[in-house]
């Protein structure tokens, strides 16, 4: 990258910004409003539904469970994502 902005000639103009955010706020858990894990959220509208059998509901609910169910990891926080086995 720097050999790149050497050749355009905007090396000696450019500025490196190096920024993370670590933790989250509020930290105070009485001001944090969060319904629950997402896996828990999809295994309980699946029940409510009855669609326990849904490959997809099956695979997400039971993500980080690889003795009983499909082996994955389902990490929620903010944001979800959600790894699954191919």
């Amino acid at each position: 990258m720097i050999l790149a902005l050497k050749a355009q000639g905007i090396y000696d103009s450019a500025l490196f910004i190096v920024s993370a955010k670590h933790g989250q706020s509020p930290i105070n858990p009485v001001k944090t409003n969060k319904p629950g894990h997402f896996a828990d959220l999809v295994a309980a509208l699946a029940i409510k539904q009855g669609a326990t059998a849904d490959p997809g509901v099956v695979a997400i609910a039971n993500a980080n469970n690889c003795s009983t169910g499909p082996c994955g990891f389902v990490q929620d926080h903010d944001i979800a994502l959600i790894w699954l086995q191919d």
